[in-house]
């Protein structure tokens, strides 16, 4: 399906962005295998001129705690409370607990009233545009009228410390929708796309192998580092750069709309130079693409709600929004908000 027929959409949006922060020099001291000697320059300077990063937030709070804090701000800006919300999606690769749910979680945390329903979704960089597209849905069927999406990751915890590859591009935070009728951000259209990745364990792009089925929790698959994330930079590289040109075709082809028209693009913030370079093999201006990677980092799953809200105040003028995600899977998809036109 491309086309909602009915008219809901984004309501309100909120972020929490934990108060501690690590910045370059400070990954540079934790790091172990990264020589500026060696570099010839800082691993400031790389992670600036790579990423565009320049730091990222750590927390000690769960993924459970972040997100009921940004739903909780969300709900405010929307003017709602929390007894209103009919149901809740969220997406995390790497919640509380295998089981019970992250989901359920953060149920518990907000207190909902009974009858709420909670779900989760393993869908990170492009879960987003996965959660906001069941949540419209959902409210098409009119058996509902406010749902919540959200979105969070801990990846300190996750990734290599002592990898400056890992340690220096992700951070940690969280991010909400609430989503309804008469919204300011109606969605449009949509499209999801998703394909087995080829190839297996080591062959991911993404991964992070130990605690399931194929590899349940031992000595040996801690010792082999299975507990831990896992990212194929050139790989990962590759396949965003050609899921960024899949939606640009997407877009201009299927919705027979301008990539230029859009007065703001709104991407997973994988890195600055892999947006960049996408864009320019096309021949198309970033100038109104979106980041906040280079205060927050990567923040995976709560990347794109986190820089909805922090655009929020600057798209009132704003007619047309493309919000985009990918990541591992494979998967990628992408969402058309327009602005509620008035009834006067």
């Amino acid at each position: 399906m491309n086309s909602v027929n009915q008219s809901v959409g984004i309501l309100a949006a909120g972020l929490y962005v934990p108060p501690t922060r690590l910045s370059n020099d400070d990954v540079e001291e934790i790091v172990t295998n990264y020589d500026a000697a060696v570099s010839g320059r800082s691993l400031d300077a790389w992670t600036q001129d790579r990423y565009g990063i320049t730091s990222r937030a750590i927390s000690d709070e769960l993924p459970s705690e972040m997100m009921a804090k940004a739903i909780r701000r969300a709900a405010v800006q929307a003017g709602i409370s929390l007894d209103e919300i009919d149901f809740l999606i969220v997406n995390t690769a790497f919640g509380d607990y295998s089981q019970p749910t992250t989901a359920t979680e953060v149920q518990k945390r907000l207190g909902l009233k009974e009858g709420v329903f909670a779900l989760e979704i393993n869908m990170p960089c492009s879960g987003a545009i996965y959660t906001s597209v069941l949540a419209s849905s959902l409210l098409q069927t009119g058996g509902y009228r406010y749902g919540v999406v959200a979105g969070a990751e801990k990846m300190h915890r996750l990734v290599d410390m002592q990898d400056f590859r890992t340690a220096a591009l992700f951070g940690d935070g969280a991010g909400a929708f609430v989503l309804g009728p008469e919204a300011p951000w109606q969605i449009k259209k949509h499209k999801l796309w998703s394909c087995g990745e080829e190839g297996q364990d080591h062959d991911f792009a993404l991964s992070m192998l130990g605690g399931r089925a194929v590899y349940p929790t031992s000595e040996q698959t801690i010792e082999k580092g299975y507990h831990q994330f896992r990212m194929q930079g050139k790989k990962v590289q590759a396949f965003a750069e050609q899921a960024i040109g899949q939606i640009i075709d997407h877009v201009e082809q299927s919705w027979g709309i301008s990539l230029d028209s859009f007065d703001a693009i709104i991407p997973h913030q994988a890195s600055k130079n892999i947006v960049q370079k996408a864009f320019s093999a096309r021949g198309i201006s970033e100038s109104n693409v979106r980041y906040t990677l280079d205060k927050y980092g990567n923040t995976s799953a709560a990347s794109i709600y986190i820089t909805m809200a922090d655009s929020w105040s600057s798209l009132e003028m704003a007619n047309r929004i493309l919000m985009c995600g990918f990541g591992g899977g494979l998967n990628w998809g992408a969402i058309l908000l327009e602005q509620r036109k008035s009834s006067s």
